[in-house]
């Protein structure tokens, strides 16, 4: 094997690089593993968000459409700080398509919705599940003693919530 191979070899089998963050080791791969899961949460729904954009119908399309092009660009956003604190963490960031297929633990899209009401009842729908998930990934960094992922968590946290928030008030007035 050459040289090349060897070190790309190594490389693969070392998740966790030297780095001189201050949390431990031990720390960096359980808030990385946290993390990762909640990214590959977050990348789902933003896809999500971005079907029902391009794909909802009705008489009120333009303010859904406009809204659901603001969540799933704030997802973005969030799902772009929690990789950039994984390779932080000295984490490897997986975010493939197939990664998220395969890793979700949302249920999949229901891609024969048409009708605006319906779209919006599904992102709400995942934007609470993803709530959830990112509640749970809070309580599981809580302890490590890092403070920046933490932030990172509260912060997505509270872009969901509030993207969840609109997308529900969307749906009481239509009641």
């Amino acid at each position: 094997m050459s040289t090349h191979l060897q070190k790309l070899a190594a490389l693969q089998q070392t998740e966790f690089a030297a780095v001189r963050n201050e949390p431990p080791a031990e720390a960096r791969a359980s808030a990385s593993q946290t993390l990762s899961r909640l990214l590959v949460e977050v990348l789902d729904v933003a896809l999500c968000a971005r079907h029902a954009h391009w794909n909802a119908r009705g008489p009120d399309y333009l303010p859904f459409y406009d809204l659901l092009e603001e969540i799933g660009g704030d997802l973005d956003r969030q799902a772009g700080r929690i990789a950039m604190r994984i390779g932080a963490l000295a984490g490897t960031v997986h975010c493939t398509a197939h990664h998220i297929v395969t890793e979700s633990s949302i249920k999949p899209y229901p891609v024969e919705v048409t009708e605006d009401q319906d779209h919006m009842d599904a992102i709400a729908l995942r934007l609470g599940l993803l709530s959830a998930e990112a509640r749970l990934s809070l309580h599981d960094c809580n302890g490590l003693g890092d403070p920046v992922t933490v932030q990172i968590i509260v912060e997505a946290n509270a872009a969901i919530d509030h993207a969840l928030r609109r997308v529900e008030s969307h749906l009481l007035t239509a009641s």
